[in-house]
């Protein structure tokens, strides 16, 4: 394999590059899923730098706001909960308007580091390339698309909320949804509920700023509505009479999630591979390659998706979960004191932040190497997209 930063170019006799095109076939799951895991680890310095500062950042900042006001309240009143709402939404209006804005850009940028890269699917030679993959170069690729980058993401996180909406109305009349938990006690069975319910809920895609501080939002007031616990606990020995109507909409609520992740999900990679006086064309482009290929393209985003969920149960949200009703209650009872609330607050935020980042950097990568297999290499060099930059 030749490495990317001499950029030395691969000889390549030109029959054998018309014979792979013209018997190129679809990369497999394991083919892709290799070649992935190899360009992350070899742009791991960029792609995690996009992804600290964009996709975890906006996260990070809120709790970190959010800890900052807490303990200060705490220093000049003794109490954490007398403004707990307000600083609450406050975290959530940073989290919204830096998100939406820097989302976009990062996963841009990571998209491009993973095009860039040469590819070795199928065993074919690596091809050179003309520029060096930089975290400078990437961010200013992502910002000459961003105006279509942002569009692209709110179209996306508008149909996936939709989405979570309906599929909400079925997991509350069940006791299934995160606003369905209240006060976790310490014992085996509440524990085992509380990371059961936060699993299935972790399940659901997550549509991105501004839509991810909405949906939390929305869950917030409903959590704090003491009418709706009284719902809540009147059909606490009824869950098996769950109406009709709400099977219908939580399964036609699935429909937009499973569409939308299929038919944009190429979007990003599609925008970055367009010259810039086409990138309405480019997404429109992801939109029609996706519903050409949709089985292939809904597998292929399965897998990730799948592991991802699990990866993510197993180092974040049981740990954190554990800790969070166990480890800081008992740390809190013993120093007498209610500053760890604040400060757990923020180191969980932050470890759940570093943990998602991490997986959702890989499933940009393994999307832009999916669009890349799917357009062919002789395609996209022959119009120096990404060259040009």
């Amino acid at each position: 394999m030749v490495s990317p930063s001499t950029r030395v170019l691969a000889s390549i006799p030109l029959a054998a590059v018309k014979g792979a095109g013209s018997e190129r076939r679809l990369a497999g799951i394991a083919e892709l899923w290799s070649e992935s895991i190899r360009v992350y680890g070899t742009h791991s310095a960029p792609i995690l730098a996009c992804a600290l500062l964009g996709l975890a950042g906006s996260t990070l900042l809120g709790a970190l706001v959010n800890a900052i006001v807490t303990l200060d309240i705490f220093v000049r009143t003794g109490g954490i909960f007398t403004n707990t709402s307000n600083i609450f939404y406050a975290q959530l209006l940073i989290q919204a308007c830096f998100g939406t804005f820097a989302i976009s850009l990062a996963r841009g940028a990571i998209v491009w580091i993973a095009l860039k890269s040469p590819s070795i699917v199928d065993g074919h030679a690596v091809v050179g390339l003309k520029s060096p993959v930089t975290l400078r170069a990437a961010l200013r690729a992502s910002a000459r698309r961003w105006p279509v980058l942002l569009l692209s993401s709110l179209i996306y996180g508008a149909l996936i909320t939709l989405g979570i909406a309906g599929l909400t109305l079925l997991l509350r009349q069940m006791r299934l949804d995160v606003t369905s938990i209240s006060r976790v006690n310490g014992d085996f069975d509440s524990m085992m509920r509380a990371v059961v319910v936060r699993a299935i809920n972790g399940v659901t895609p997550d549509p991105g700023s501004p839509f991810t501080e909405m949906v939390s939002y929305a869950r917030y007031l409903l959590r704090r509505s003491s009418t709706n616990y009284y719902w809540l606990y009147a059909y606490r020995y009824t869950l098996g009479e769950v109406p009709v109507r709400l099977w219908l909409i939580a399964l036609t609520s699935l429909v937009p999630m499973i569409v939308t992740g299929t038919l944009l999900r190429l979007r990003v990679a599609a925008i970055m591979s367009a010259s810039r006086p086409n990138q309405m064309a480019a997404l429109m482009e992801s939109v029609q390659l996706g519903a050409r290929h949709f089985r292939y393209v809904a597998a292929h985003g399965m897998v990730v998706w799948l592991a991802s969920v699990s990866l993510n149960i197993v180092f974040s949200l049981v740990p954190l979960t554990l800790a969070q009703y166990l480890v800081v209650p008992a740390v809190a009872r013993a120093l007498n004191t209610l500053w760890p609330y604040p400060v757990s607050a923020l180191l969980f935020a932050a470890g759940a932040a570093l943990v998602g980042m991490v997986f959702l950097a890989f499933g940009a990568v393994y999307d832009a190497r999916l669009y890349r297999a799917m357009k062919g290499e002789g395609e996209r060099r022959s119009r120096g997209d990404l060259d040009g930059e």
